[in-house]
């Protein structure tokens, strides 16, 4: 994503399942590549736990991920 007003600042959103998710991610090859060929480029990073208000609607969004 990108800021409408500011174009060049791009925010990145990822949505997981779970923490475990979030910490298998971080092992991934391609998870690994990123932060290493970003690391100039990234000039923040913030987690965010987030709660979902509808369960069974995010079930169904990564149901159909998989």
């Amino acid at each position: 994503m990108f800021q409408q007003k500011n174009p060049t600042q791009i925010r990145i959103v990822e949505m997981y399942a779970d923490k475990e998710a979030y910490q298998f991610h971080l092992q991934t090859p391609h998870f690994q590549h990123y932060k290493t060929s970003t690391l100039k480029m990234v000039k923040s990073l913030k987690l965010v736990d987030m709660e979902s208000l509808d369960k069974e609607s995010m079930s169904n969004i990564f149901e159909k991920i998989n």
